[in-house]
């Protein structure tokens, strides 16, 4: 097996060649996912932040984050079912780590040359909740998914992803510095 990038390299530092297979692996993990528990993963926080504003990954991150919606809309349920996913994913040997079972995994792409992370997140009575923040927005900002360019490819984005960056991070429209920690930390909820 090849052994797997893990958030050892900031973007910055990677080369062309390899950003580009690093599309490759969502494509492969998003098909995966479709395929084997009839989930939708969508880019989502880092990686939704660099699509929208520099169609590309962001330099100083380290990571891929994708998230995928819930079938159901009870916490209850939502719990059970990353049990069910963790449980399949430990099968294929795609599972690198869990965080207490609450939805946040690093799982290996197929081909195992990269580990991304992926979050859980659902609908309920209308509002949209993520792991690990809890309600964040109504529906209408997810739905329905809209195409965002990453490198050189159309990956399914939330429907207006600007509002949702503006409730994940303060003035995401301009590049990190040393001075502008950008990530909000809004409530959380934990299911």
């Amino acid at each position: 097996m090849i052994e797997p990038i893990y958030n050892r390299e900031y973007f910055r530092d990677r080369s062309d060649e390899l950003k580009n297979q690093h599309i490759k692996d969502i494509v492969d993990l998003i098909n995966y996912f479709k395929t084997r528990f009839n989930l939708e993963l969508h880019i989502h926080y880092g990686t939704l932040l660099g699509a929208v504003r520099e169609h590309d990954f962001i330099p100083h991150d380290k990571d891929i984050d994708l998230v995928y919606i819930s079938k159901y809309q009870d916490a209850l349920q939502v719990r059970k079912e990353i049990l069910e996913i963790e449980e399949c994913l430990i099968s294929d040997k795609m599972l690198v780590k869990t965080f207490n079972h609450r939805g946040q995994m690093h799982v290996r792409v197929p081909n195992g040359s990269l580990v991304v992370d992926v979050f859980t997140s659902w609908f309920e009575n209308n509002k949209y909740y993520l792991i690990p923040f809890g309600d964040l927005c109504s529906e209408d900002v997810i739905y329905p998914f809209k195409l965002s360019l990453l490198r050189n490819l159309y990956l399914e984005v939330p429907n207006q992803s600007e509002i949702l960056l503006d409730i994940l991070y303060k003035d995401w429209k301009n590049p990190i510095t040393k001075e502008n920690n950008y990530l909000k930390r809004p409530k959380r909820r934990i299911i």
